[in-house]
């Protein structure tokens, strides 16, 4: 697996999800104050900063694009290539490796394999300039309740997307920690990967969302992240926290404790790579 088109170093990444409404400017405070972290970079927050786009280059980990396409809707696909195509160059510009979305909703699509057919036909116009921008489209998997944006749910389905389309993918592990066969199919995903998200969990929940701070719950996160270091994986770690826990910490406090704990877990996983894989204490 590789992190994207340019070599990067094993790291934790601050996601900008954990609170919508901070700024810009705080969030890439935090990543100085973390030692230099990369940022997930927030479209919406984006708008709302007065600063220059170029001041941004080196920083980004990503650049968060949301859903792609509305599946069922052909018409609608022409603006939603427009968007993306955007979303590439302004990657592109800032040196971010990668784009992070979900697929979109498949509507009224009686099936997978018809979504998956859509999808890849939606898509392929673009999957061209995103290889030539050097920028990995990166798809990742959602809860299965989640059928307004995503058709996608498990770690296979991301594989057979990744096969069929060309694009990337991002494992979120939040869901499919406890999926079957899981080594396997890291495997399978391989060399698509192009970003691994992680947060904790506890399992007295049953609402969503409602994450925990890495090393709070009851994800192994250490054995997790040894099998996606097996698996040849080199690339960044997003922290995604969200839900009411988080809010109840407070984002900043908790994205802290966070980035830390899973700075650690690289460091201990990727030993060769050395101190880039930790924040400073």
């Amino acid at each position: 697996m590789s992190g994207g088109t340019t070599a990067v170093h094993p790291a934790a990444v601050v996601n900008p999800l954990a609170d919508t409404a901070a700024r810009l400017e705080a969030e890439l405070e935090l990543c100085a104050e973390l030692g230099g972290a990369k940022y997930g970079l927030s479209l919406k927050k984006l708008a709302r900063w007065d600063g220059r786009v170029a001041g941004l280059a080196d920083r980004i980990a990503y650049v968060h694009h949301s859903r792609l396409f509305t599946l069922d809707d052909e018409s609608a696909w022409p603006a939603e290539r427009a968007a993306l195509s955007r979303t590439l160059e302004l990657a592109h510009e800032i040196r971010a490796p990668a784009i992070l979305a979900v697929t979109g909703p498949a509507g009224s699509l009686r099936t997978w394999e018809q979504a998956l057919a859509a999808f890849t036909a939606a898509y392929q116009p673009l999957a061209d300039r995103a290889a030539a921008l050097g920028v990995r489209v990166c798809v990742e998997q959602t809860n299965v309740l989640r059928q307004d944006v995503s058709f996608v749910s498990t770690l296979p389905d991301l594989a057979l997307l990744a096969e069929a389309s060309g694009v990337s993918v991002c494992l979120d592990m939040f869901w499919s920690w406890r999926e079957r066969a899981l080594t396997a199919s890291l495997r399978a995903c391989g060399p698509h990967v192009g970003l691994v998200q992680l947060a904790d969990a506890v399992p007295t929940s049953v609402s969503m969302p409602d994450r925990v701070v890495p090393g709070d719950g009851v994800v192994p996160l250490g054995w997790l992240v040894e099998q996606v270091a097996a698996a040849g994986y080199r690339g960044y770690f997003d922290v995604e926290l969200l839900g009411p826990r988080i809010d109840a910490e407070g984002a900043r406090r908790a994205l802290t404790r966070g980035v830390r704990y899973v700075s650690d877990l690289l460091y201990r996983s990727y030993p060769a790579e050395g101190p880039a894989g930790r924040t400073q204490p």
